[in-house]
């Protein structure tokens, strides 16, 4: 990012820590590696964030998150009037449905969704996600929803952009078909993911807007494929598009 009030120091700090969010922990080489960075450069921000309590050396001597991250994630959780206010539509789905439903917003520094919320399935089988996970939007409901209500030129820029990688046979690996996919969620209303970054799942999401029309989030309702079948998406569909419209007025008397 070629920019002169960038700073590259603490932007490997962040790399560093939202790598080790997802692969759990990592040695020097690897985050290096990583980063495409010299080990004596990474050393000394490892170093840094080791000090200021937000990594730590395992037994194994691989750097790991420290629970002091949580003091960060817990401030925003708990600023959050959105989940508050979506929260209790989220469990009247999950009454009506019992399947699990997830609130996400879109990261859009590098295309991805991450959980800001969840209400679990009471069923024994189902999804297990976690207040935090993040995905890539191209290959979920959640981000596909979210991807359709982009500006155009935000939209392109995220096309030009993206590597979409198989997470599963079902992922969609053409930018041509993603942009039917995403021209098709625009038109309806909501987005499917067909078992396209979980084998066995499919999940349905709509858009949480302002009464404005300003999207801020998405909710979504997953299941295994057996509970999820067309017709049942299709029940689903009308079921949360009823419910987008309860807390976009929600929205407006509060936000």
């Amino acid at each position: 990012m070629e920019n002169k009030y960038f700073s590259n120091t603490i932007a490997r700090a962040f790399k560093i820590m939202e790598m080790l969010a997802k692969h759990k922990s990592a040695g020097l080489k690897e985050i290096a590696d990583y980063l495409n960075a010299p080990r004596s450069s990474i050393f000394n921000v490892l170093y840094t964030l080791e000090k200021l309590g937000y990594v730590n050396k395992n037994s194994q001597n691989f750097y790991e998150l420290n629970a002091k991250v949580m003091f960060l994630a817990n401030s925003f959780l708990s600023q959050n009037d959105l989940r508050f206010i979506v929260k209790p539509f989220m469990k009247e789905i999950v009454l009506t449905t019992r399947e699990t439903c997830h609130l996400a917003v879109l990261l859009k520094s590098s295309y991805e969704i991450v959980y800001i919320d969840q209400v679990q399935s009471p069923q024994t089988v189902s999804l297990k996600g976690y207040i935090g996970a993040v995905f890539p939007a191209y290959a979920t409901s959640l981000g596909k929803v979210l991807l359709a209500n982009l500006e155009d030129s935000e939209f392109e820029k995220f096309l030009n952009q993206v590597d979409l990688q198989p997470l599963t046979e079902h992922t969609i690996t053409s930018k041509a078909e993603l942009k039917k996919e995403i021209s098709k969620a625009k038109v309806q209303g909501y987005a499917v993911d067909n078992m396209e970054i979980d084998l066995g799942i499919r999940c349905i999401a709509i858009p949480v807007k302002r009464i404005n029309g300003e999207v801020v989030a998405a909710i979504s309702i997953s299941a295994p494929k057996e509970r999820m079948d067309d017709v049942t998406i299709n029940n689903y569909s009308r079921l949360l598009l009823e419910y987008g419209e309860k807390i976009s007025k929600e929205l407006s008397n509060v936000i």
